[in-house]
């Protein structure tokens, strides 16, 4: 099951970016454009980052160790025995090896880290993966007695409670998770299953209906809320819900049953008999598709995928308590495991940033962009960081590769028109950039790029006309008067 990033890792870090001086313009222009946008989106993709940025400092576990409590809730439990399919030698050999190293993983983690309910959780999810229930939900209940905020703990066992059948119980934890972390998108609809099942249909909907208002283009959850409303006998709600998920999804298996099942109750045979037709072809493709898929998601996948989330999560907790040096290690762990896995090496990205590693971080991202060759944001981040490393060629090559991509995006031409104001490269190019980067998306910073680049190409005149533009789209912005009347006096 996917794991949260913790609540408790969301405090955000902010860092100092070196300037160079580029123009009259000062350093603000083009750090402004390039690099401080670099350093922004490693922070927003990565929330879980805390403020400081010590690898494994002393202090840091010597902090964790005061504050473990005379007795902690929990003992760490014996390891399940393993069940051994029937699997070729080699598979099998396999399969052990990635079992034993889930539980490595975990344990290490929980003697690191014995007082952190984030750790017991990584610890209950091996066990609960090897189908260890009971020894799961007991530590659970455990990271609720360390940590009763812990919203992982209570959103793991609403939704074992559901599989349990227990829906009053999966309800009250799952509020709970919910009511900790409003904005965690994992926990309404099996929230509103939870109510569903327990017929309280009227609460199920105003679950879906806000989750529906922030994810309007999740099928299931528009499907679950039409069948709420059909329940409570509203048929026209129920309806427009369906037709909602069909416009999303034409395919979907589930709304086309679903319609069948309400024309037919509303009276229309003739649409009801149209859709149970399309129902019965798109089920009968995907019950194929998944034939021939379920011979390879057999137990080695099974524990290797496990092994795989195991030293995710891991990372994620030891990123949590400051130790980026132990989170590294497993996220390298990851990426050696499978060679073309993105989320490992974005958080290893996002580390060596905040370890103020650029060189590093670029080396990650230059990963990514042989893993995901099209990927336009990968070759925007390689861009931005050869631009901070000074490495002008690198960065050149990674926005042209960018424009190729994205011809349509202005961000590629304003930022390449940046690197070409360079005195050994084209500022006729430049301005040329710069123009297709306005044609795109002419907003007040990227006239005011725009002018920038006619300065630098001696072109005074177009480049106060540029500023002129800005000051209009942004009245009042001190910045762009001061530089415009600073113009004036420039032939």
């Amino acid at each position: 099951m996917p794991r949260r990033k913790s609540k408790n890792n969301r405090r955000r870090e902010a860092r100092a970016v070196p300037t160079r001086q580029r123009s009259r313009w000062g350093t603000a222009l083009v750090v402004g454009g390039v690099v401080s946008v670099a350093v922004l989106i490693a922070i927003l993709l990565y929330p879980f980052l805390k403020s400081s940025t010590r690898d494994d400092a002393p202090n840091a576990q010597a902090d964790t160790a005061a504050t473990v409590p005379p007795a902690l809730p929990y003992e760490v439990p014996a390891r399940p025995e393993l069940p051994m399919p029937d699997n070729e030698p080699g598979e099998q050999a396999a399969i052990v090896s990635y079992r034993n190293q889930s539980f490595d993983v975990a344990e290490e983690l929980v003697k690191a880290l014995p007082n952190s309910a984030d750790a017991v959780s990584v610890l209950a999810t091996v066990h609960h993966r090897h189908a260890n229930e009971k020894v799961a939900n007991s530590l659970w209940h455990a990271c609720l007695k360390i940590d009763p905020q812990c919203a992982d703990a209570h959103h793991m066992l609403g939704t074992t409670a559901i599989s349990q059948g227990d829906y009053a119980e999966a309800v009250t934890h799952l509020r709970q998770a919910l009511q900790l972390d409003p904005e965690w998108t994992a926990i309404p609809l099996p929230l509103a299953d939870a109510l569903s099942q327990q017929g309280e249909f009227r609460e199920a909907a105003e679950v879906l209906e806000r989750y529906c208002r922030k994810v309007p283009g999740d099928v299931q959850a528009w499907c679950q809320l039409g069948e709420s409303y059909q329940h409570q006998e509203d048929y026209e709600k129920a309806r427009s819900c369906f037709l909602r998920a069909l416009e999303i999804d034409t395919d979907s298996v589930d709304a086309c049953y679903a319609l069948s099942i309400l024309l037919r109750i509303l009276g229309n045979d003739a649409d009801a008999a149209a859709y149970s037709s399309k129902f019965r072809d798109l089920k009968q493709s995907r019950d194929r598709a998944l034939s021939e898929l379920r011979p390879t998601i057999d137990e080695v996948w099974r524990m290797r995928s496990t092994l795989l989330n195991t030293h995710m999560t891991t990372a994620r907790v030891y990123i949590g308590h400051r130790m980026l040096q132990a989170a590294m290690r497993h996220c390298e762990r990851a990426a050696t495991l499978e060679p073309k896995h993105r989320e490992s090496r974005e958080l290893l990205c996002a580390i060596h940033v905040a370890r103020r590693d650029a060189a590093a971080a670029l080396r990650v991202r230059q990963e990514l962009c042989r893993i995901t060759p099209d990927d336009t944001r990968q070759w925007l981040r390689v861009g931005m960081l050869s631009y901070e490393m000074g490495d002008m060629e690198q960065a050149e090559r990674a926005f042209r590769r960018l424009i190729e991509l994205a011809p349509d995006r202005a961000e590629g031409y304003l930022t390449l028109a940046q690197i070409l104001m360079q005195p050994d490269k084209n500022p006729s190019e430049a301005v040329r950039l710069a123009e297709k980067g306005i044609e795109l998306s002419g907003t007040a910073p990227n006239y005011h790029v725009l002018a920038a680049v006619h300065e630098n190409a001696g072109d005074i005149k177009s480049a106060r006309r540029a500023l002129a533009q800005a000051m209009r789209l942004d009245p009042g912005n001190a910045k762009y008067e001061n530089e415009y009347r600073r113009l004036q006096h420039e032939r």
